[in-house]
């Protein structure tokens, strides 16, 4: 037991409680582990194409997202300029 009287728990008690939390619910908790001065964000859609996207970027290295980056900013300065012809 913990000093302050709570019992400790296990990943693995927990884990499967976490599971079946709501998905906002889902968001909070890791924003709340990964604490608020951390520089990331938590974002959910329930889209399997931006769940799968999200995936492939935690696969990517820095210089790999770096560089997808600077390609969908290129790309989309590129459509702007031919749409104002």
């Amino acid at each position: 037991m913990a000093s302050n009287g709570n019992i400790k728990r296990t990943l693995d008690e927990v884990l499967p409680l976490a599971e079946s939390l709501p998905l906002e619910d889902k968001a909070e908790l890791v924003q709340r582990l990964i604490g608020e001065h951390s520089g990331l964000n938590v974002v959910i859609d329930n889209s399997c194409l931006s769940g799968s996207i999200i995936g492939l970027v935690n696969l990517m290295s820095r210089d790999e997202v770096a560089e997808t980056l600077i390609a969908i900013a290129n790309r989309v300065i590129l459509e702007g300029k031919i749409s104002k012809g």
